[in-house]
């Protein structure tokens, strides 16, 4: 099958050569009649020998008879076929095949018309007149080179006119090559791909080139994203299964011992169901923060509200309060901070991370700072626990993760992640400073509302 660049060629070569043919012909036509008109002014070269002997014989008629052999000689050698008549239409010399013309012209003359003799021709002469045909001799001799000469420029036309054809066209189609390669490479998964466009000037071309990569961007974005989506979804699974694995596989195991004959000893017993029931309570806790964060990522952000972060973060540290079995939290408020959020989730945002500085740091103090910095509202929670090292830090803000310096802490990793995700949805920030021994500081930014900005 014939490619499109080939179809173009062939179409450019035929086109072209139609056009050198059309001007060969009408070239042609031009020719033939400058050659009539100059076949007509060498036969009537003798025309003045006549008359320069008519004059002296007194009769061009007889001149004309006198001469008659040397003119048919003459037409012969221009390479026509002729012959020569009086005025009579008696044939006098040249090609006996033409003898009978002259009578039919006469015959004509007399009669005002001119005689329907094909090819042959009348040519008017001094006391008579010519007849000549041309022959195809004739013609090859005066236009053959002619025709050769273009003939041969025609097959070096053509050949140059299908090889630039060829050229050009695959130039002008090498975007949509790549584009086709391109769209293949898509359709096996690589969303990298990418077309360059070489020349501004064909701009339906570059066009094309562009809304290609538009929308390969856009897809293998898509793609990638979903590709993430599902990578984080398979280790959300996991993760959650891991968790919830544990404290059923502590339940299952009690209630295997309390068939056993368990339930006969009351103080096993209660001790038994007292683990039975905190691993509930774990299993619960663990699944609402698991809905909490379904909740996050697949449900739409509601419409901000304009909210006082200062009140929320001192409404959120008293409620968290009794979350502290020991040490002391502090609050620090330097008047509203106006700013648009989800009241519900930056107040679960601020405890949740109280409930995280009480477990991982037992016994350490606790401050809840609201402040304004730079057109921002912040809402820091610190304490003076044993930190984070490097590697903990990096990864603090993952699901499912809790380091290994967590000792035998309860949890489920989820609270951190809860954090930024709320906080992200809200079009804030979460970022973490710890170091090992010199405590924890998590601080939430918040963009202040319009007429909470300071001016300039």
């Amino acid at each position: 099958m014939k490619t499109l660049a080939s179809r173009l060629a062939a179409w450019y070569a035929g086109v072209f050569v139609g056009l050198l043919a059309l001007v060969v012909v009408i070239s042609s036509i031009a020719l033939l009649f400058m050659l009539d008109q100059e076949t007509h002014a060498m036969l009537m070269a003798p025309a003045a020998d006549v008359r320069v002997l008519g004059t002296a014989l007194g009769s061009n008629e007889t001149a004309l008879r006198l001469l008659a052999p040397a003119i048919a000689t003459h037409i012969q050698r221009l390479g026509l076929r002729g012959a020569v008549f009086d005025n009579e239409g008696r044939f006098l010399a040249g090609d006996s095949d033409q003898a009978a013309a002259g009578a039919q012209y006469v015959a004509a003359k007399r009669g005002s018309m001119v005689p329907e003799s094909g090819p042959l021709r009348y040519q008017p002469y001094p006391g008579g007149y010519l007849t000549y045909k041309p022959e195809l001799g004739f013609l090859l001799f005066n236009l053959g080179p002619y025709w050769l000469t273009v003939g041969i420029v025609l097959l070096v036309a053509l050949s140059v006119a299908v090889i630039a054809g060829r050229v050009l066209a695959a130039q002008a189609l090498a975007p949509i090559v790549d584009v086709t390669n391109a769209l293949d490479s898509l359709g096996r998964g690589d969303f990298s791909r990418r077309i360059l466009v070489r020349d501004q000037s064909g701009e339906e071309i570059a066009a094309l080139a562009n809304a290609f990569n538009t929308a390969a961007e856009k897809v293998g974005a898509a793609f990638n994203e979903r590709r993430k989506i599902e990578e984080s979804m398979r280790q959300f699974s996991g993760d959650a299964g891991h968790e919830l694995r544990t404290p059923l596989t502590v339940i299952s195991g009690y209630i295997s011992v309390l068939r056993r004959g368990a339930v006969t000893e009351p103080r096993v017993a209660n001790d038994i169901l007292n683990t039975i029931s905190d691993e509930c309570e774990r299993m619960r806790r663990l699944i609402d923060k698991l809905l909490a964060l379904a909740r996050l990522d697949n449900l739409a952000p509601a419409e901000l509200e304009l909210v006082d972060a200062a009140r929320l973060a001192h409404d959120a540290a008293e409620g968290a309060r009794p979350l502290l079995l020991s040490g002391q939290l502090r609050l620090e408020t330097n008047g509203p901070l106006q700013v648009r959020a989800h009241p519900a989730e930056l107040r679960d945002a601020v405890r949740n991370l109280i409930e995280n500085a009480a477990k991982h740091a037992p016994g350490a103090d606790v401050e809840v700072a609201a402040r304004r910095d730079d057109g921002r509202a912040l809402i820091v929670v610190s304490d003076n626990g044993p930190g984070m090292a490097t590697d903990e830090r990096a990864h603090a803000f993952e699901r499912f993760y809790r380091g290994e310096m967590r000792g035998g802490v309860s949890g489920s990793g989820l609270g951190l992640a809860i954090v930024k995700t709320s906080m992200e949805r809200m079009g804030g920030e979460a970022e973490l400073w710890s170091e090992p021994g010199k405590g924890t500081k998590v601080t939430l930014s918040l963009p202040l509302a319009e007429q909470e900005r300071s001016p300039g």
